[in-house]
């Protein structure tokens, strides 16, 4: 009888000798080394549904089923600073729109059975169940009261995630509150106040739900914001122990966009070798991404993918798309879970006209088949 860790080996040895076929020898990768421990919901998505399909759709559900998804972040990235859980849907006057309601009691019914939850909680706004507008003086919106009724909103959520049967496995504070934007809103590149909320946010979470997984909002480096950022997140972990003992892992995304590597389209075998081989060059550049993070924090990818078109419904995207999650796991096992960026819209994980698997979606479900249960994986050299 084949064991669950060669299983895993097989399949991602499988899926690389395909890319390196198609790649003549440009990239060369080989399984070496001694196992080392994987989460058992190592790959999933982003569950964002505003621009559709509907979690109510069955075929849309199959298809997620598919995937195989480990984890599902709900309701995703940044529209969840805008989030208001009760309709479903973004906060009234906040400027955004949905063509589709997203509400917890659609997508818990629409989770596969083996599927972990993140939600990605709304710490930037308060939501109209806390009678506070979100257009209130600044005063107000970062005072002690609006932190303590957003608590209790996010404490309302995770009860009502829980009363259906799936308790979320992590909660992540915020997304992407390190912008100086209106997006980051109260918290935009003020680091301090973010720790100061988030302290008491958490505590008051853990008091009630102690197993929970806290995932504080940090970044990839490399700008003055970013780094300004992340400093500051980890020397207020490093000095209260009390905070870090809470924590359970960091946040970073990470997207190929058009102004890495080559932007032309993929026309033929050449343009092909250099787009899936951006896979593996991405993630051997950031490793001092991965550095930063200290030792016994955790790194979750709660976003992550291609926002560059030049490979769209090509294979060659596909291989890409493995090639950055097989990278990702090969800078080492800070990293614990990986969230491809999303299960929605994009052509690559979907073509929601024909409900169909797009390249991405086909090579990340065999993926997520092969990691789901699995706590042992290899490094590739």
């Amino acid at each position: 009888m084949i064991n669950s860790r060669l299983i895993i080996k097989l399949s991602i040895f499988l899926l690389l000798n395909l890319s390196h076929s198609l790649l003549h020898g440009q990239v060369s990768v080989s399984v070496a080394g001694d196992g080392y421990g994987i989460s058992p919901v190592l790959i999933g998505f982003n569950g964002r549904s505003t621009e559709g399909p509907s979690w109510t759709d069955s075929g849309f559900l199959q298809y997620v089923d598919s995937l195989y998804p480990g984890t599902v972040r709900y309701p995703a990235g940044t529209q969840s600073n805008y989030w208001d859980w009760r309709t479903g849907t973004f906060i009234e006057g906040c400027g955004k729109t949905a063509k589709y309601i997203f509400t917890i009691s659609d997508f818990v019914a629409g989770l596969p059975a083996e599927s972990e939850i993140i939600y990605a909680v709304n710490i930037a706004r308060p939501t109209p169940s806390t009678g506070i507008s979100i257009f209130s003086s600044e005063e107000i919106l970062a005072s002690e009261a609006t932190l303590q009724a957003k608590i209790s909103d996010i404490l309302d959520a995770l009860g009502e995630i829980e009363s259906r049967g799936r308790m979320p496995m992590a909660a992540e504070i915020g997304n992407e509150l390190y912008f100086d934007s209106e997006h980051a809103a109260i918290y935009a590149a003020n680091p301090t106040l973010y720790i100061s909320h988030a302290k008491k946010l958490i505590s008051e979470l853990k008091s009630v739900y102690p197993d929970i997984r806290i995932l504080l909002c940090t970044s990839k480096g490399g700008t003055v914001l970013r780094d300004y950022w992340n400093n500051e997140i980890f020397t207020a972990l490093a000095s209260d122990a009390a905070f870090e003992d809470m924590v359970h892992a960091v946040v970073q995304h990470h997207y190929i966009n058009s102004a890495y590597g080559d932007p032309a389209d993929v026309i033929d075998t050449g343009t092909a070798q250099k787009a899936i081989a951006e896979g593996f060059l991405y993630t051997a550049e950031i490793s001092g991404d991965y550095d930063m993070v200290p030792g016994g924090i955790a790194l979750w990818i709660t976003e992550y993918g291609a926002t560059k078109e030049n490979a769209e419904g090509t294979w060659a995207s596909g291989l890409r798309a493995a090639a950055l999650t097989l990278g990702m796991l090969n800078l080492g096992n800070k990293i614990e879970i990986l969230n491809f960026h999303h299960i929605t819209e994009a052509p690559n994980v979907l073509n929601k006209d024909m409900m169909k698997a797009g390249p991405a979606g086909l090579s990340l479900g065999l993926l997520g088949r092969a990691a789901r249960g699995k706590q042992e994986g290899y490094k590739l050299s």
